[in-house]
């Protein structure tokens, strides 16, 4: 199935389009949206058919982004459409009104946070995150040795089992990736005599002994996994887990629709008086993608039942009291936590912050600190193809990680 998002348009009569622009859709109170249309193949009895360009729902265009009919036209081109030059885009025209999505703040995820924990002792979390899931690892130092900690996990897991069931079988290759500075080493020793107390040698035995600490085995397929498949599944989509939110918005809808389709497609089938005549493209329902993303962008209440999130405020309403008010609610931050809980910590500044965001532009109040703004001259970079730099890079010297040591990666002279 191919997926396709065309550009802006409106239907003027039956199955008659024509071209829209923004400000036609703002006097007119529509919505600047494009059509959603997809490429199916399905079998009906014994023929084949194929459908191209199928509209399922409508996507709402934002304005200067590539499928917008202002992109890459002149100022007097601009003009000629009632838009202002200068206006910055960004934003999107839904039922009539401007509507501006926040940057949405939350803790920084794929990063390891090294801290104290309650009890005064060193631990390092990072909360790997994915569009499908979210999770918690964290290493932490107990009498000495180091452990990972996991909900997932019935018990604490030596950390350099987990090195070995990642693959690092020699002992040798373990000490390399943390470092062969001879003060590490000696803290890192009580770790690899851990491991050989439990008799673990291999990324086999490894796997095995982390799929015996699992709280809760999977049934695949009507069969229960191995261990060793459990352990690695644990590794590689839970621990080392690592989208935006309209292509979540858009899934979550797709799959709805995609089930109803099911649903429909189960009750007719099974009927062979009906079967034989059973057209699925006449059960497809344009309405439902449409409204979710028009609801979800008009009203700001972002509800995505998959992933179980529910957020509030996640849109804004364009302020255009002055071109400079416009431009400050682009570049407002919003945070996710309660307004109303007296903890200093989530206001206060964020070194990580430092050179994006304005230390001193924050409203006064229940809002300090949570409400924030870009710094004057960030520019935010949109995802571009990386294979240029990439090509730069090993011009000037750039060596490729994975034809690496550790040793190599750590050393200080290299």
């Amino acid at each position: 199935m191919n997926i396709y998002v065309g550009s802006p348009d409106v239907e003027e009569g039956f199955n008659i389009t024509k071209p829209i622009s923004p400000h036609e859709c703002r006097l007119r109170d529509m919505t600047y949206s494009a059509p959603i249309t997809v490429d199916i193949e399905y079998t009906r009895g014994t023929q084949r058919v194929i459908r191209k360009h199928l509209p399922i729902g409508r996507m709402p265009i934002m304005l200067r982004s590539s499928n917008c009919i202002l992109t890459g036209k002149s100022p007097a081109e601009l003009a000629k459409l009632n838009e202002c030059p200068l206006d910055p885009g960004g934003y999107f025209v839904v039922r009539g009104s401007e509507k501006v999505i926040l940057i949405q703040e939350q803790l920084s995820k794929n990063r390891m946070i090294v801290e104290l924990d309650r009890k005064g002792m060193v631990s390092c979390n990072v909360t790997s995150s994915t569009h499908e899931r979210k999770s918690r690892t964290v290493v932490i130092l107990k009498k000495g040795r180091h452990y990972i900690k996991h909900n997932s996990l019935t018990e604490d897991v030596p950390i350099v089992v987990v090195f070995k069931a990642l693959g690092l079988e020699s002992d040798q290759e373990v000490v390399q990736m943390v470092g062969t500075e001879d003060s590490l080493m000696s803290q890192f020793a009580p770790n690899l005599e851990e491991c050989h107390r439990l008799q673990i040698f291999t990324q086999t035995q490894a796997l095995n002994y982390i799929g015996s600490k699992l709280r809760q085995r999977q049934r695949w397929g009507g069969q229960i996994k191995t261990k060793v498949d459990e352990a690695r599944d644990l590794l590689t989509n839970t621990v080392l887990t690592h989208v935006p939110l309209i292509s979540l918005l858009f899934e979550d809808l797709f799959k709805k629709f995609n089930s109803e389709l099911k649903k429909i497609a189960d009750q007719i089938i099974p009927k062979p008086s009906r079967a034989a005549l059973f057209d699925v493209v006449k059960h497809m329902r344009q309405d439902k993608i449409t409204n979710g993303l028009n609801t979800a962008i008009s009203t700001g209440n972002w509800s995505l039942k998959r992933f179980k999130m529910e957020r509030a405020g996640v849109t804004q309403i364009l302020s255009r009291l002055s071109y400079i008010s416009a431009l400050g609610m682009m570049t407002r931050i919003s945070s996710q936590f309660e307004k109303t809980r007296k903890v200093s910590g989530p206001r206060s500044l964020q070194p990580s912050q430092w050179g994006m965001l304005c230390p001193s532009d924050t409203p006064e109040g229940e809002a300090c600190g949570l409400v924030k703004n870009l710094a004057l001259m960030t520019h935010i970079t949109t995802d571009l193809d990386e294979q240029p730099i990439t090509k730069v890079a090993f011009n000037l010297g750039v060596e490729d990680v994975s034809l690496l040591s550790g040793e190599e990666v750590s050393s200080s002279e290299v």
